[in-house]
């Protein structure tokens, strides 16, 4: 008798056993805890950095923002002749990188101008975009995108020095972690916004200069680690986004053109023009529990690289990336 019910209680018991284990082979192969991994590393991202240095002061915003649009109108009637003006302060204030976050794939009123003084200044990176239907990865839990891109008018790129991606993408749960360091584009690599301003600040001849390997992108003396989807982890706590105040000086692009901003501010330092106002919907929530402009997360990935101080992406069966 008393076999026997040890037997019962062996047999209970490794049942019970095997039954945790399936249910726990079920839900790494169903991805169920990626949510589990990624809100763990979005708390230590709340956490101070000591390593924020100088970036602060490499990279200044000009915001679209709401005074903008008060002084000029909606940004969709703007003539190509306002950027002309901006990039042409810039220049003349000894800018080293002027990168737009605003793309100019149709003609508009002003091309004119603004040809003449994207050629002019020689410093220029343009934008362009993917766009395609959105897909969701079930291995990282990132949505992904593939099909045509969107570019900027020929006659703009021919006097641009380079372009590069600005495509956002969050993930599941709507935070943007990550950017897609590079996308794939009939059989070579278009390079991010931000790789391609590092680049350049850092007077590189060229921007993907190695392919990527073993989940690595070597650029520029660093080892930039990789994502499955060639997405690279922003480190926002290393650019201050951590807090509620703005990581990266920011100022009104009405204020520029009017004179009323110090020419050198803008020395020597990387520009990023982008739209702030409330009124345009180009927001993101970040993992430092903090909502940002597109032109801000581009900011943040450009001091991510240029810090060299990465966040590696940790395979889906651990708990948090290292």
């Amino acid at each position: 008798m008393w076999k026997t019910k040890k037997s019962k209680r062996y047999i209970y018991g490794l049942i019970v056993t095997i039954s945790i284990g399936m249910v726990f082979v079920i839900a790494f192969i169903l991805n169920l805890f990626n949510g589990i991994q990624l809100k763990s590393s979005d708390f230590l991202l709340r956490i101070p950095n000591g390593n924020q240095t100088e970036l602060s002061d490499r990279i200044i915003i000009i915001g679209i923002n709401d005074q903008s649009l008060n002084d000029l109108g909606h940004i969709s009637s703007w003539p190509r002749s306002h950027y002309a003006e901006l990039i042409d302060i810039l220049a003349d204030s000894n800018a080293r990188i002027i990168a737009l976050d605003i793309l100019f794939s149709e003609p508009g009123v002003g091309d004119d101008e603004l040809e003449r003084s994207i050629s002019e200044a020689n410093n220029v990176i343009l934008p362009i975009v993917q766009a395609t239907s959105t897909d969701m990865s079930s291995i990282t839990g990132m949505t992904s995108q593939s099909g045509i891109f969107l570019k900027p008018l020929d006659r703009f790129i021919e006097g641009s020095i380079a372009t590069g991606h600005a495509n956002v993408i969050p993930d599941r749960d709507g935070i943007v972690r990550r950017i897609p360091l590079v996308l794939g584009n009939k059989g070579h690599y278009e390079p991010s916004l931000a790789l391609a301003v590092v680049a350049k600040y850092l007077r590189r001849p060229g921007i993907i200069e190695n392919p990527v390997s073993d989940s690595e992108l070597e650029f520029v003396g660093r080892q930039i680690p990789l994502g499955n989807d060639n997405d690279m982890f922003v480190n926002y706590t290393l650019v201050g986004f951590n807090s509620n105040r703005k990581a990266f000086e920011t100022v009104s692009f009405t204020d520029v053109i009017n004179g009323k901003i110090e020419p050198v501010l803008f020395q020597d330092k990387i520009i990023l023009v982008g739209a702030t106002a409330s009124g345009i919907q180009d927001t993101y929530w970040t993992p430092a529990g903090t909502i940002l402009n597109g032109v801000e997360i581009h900011a943040a990935a450009i001091g991510t690289i240029l810090a060299d101080d990465f966040l590696k992406p940790a395979p889906p069966s651990l708990p948090s990336p290292q």
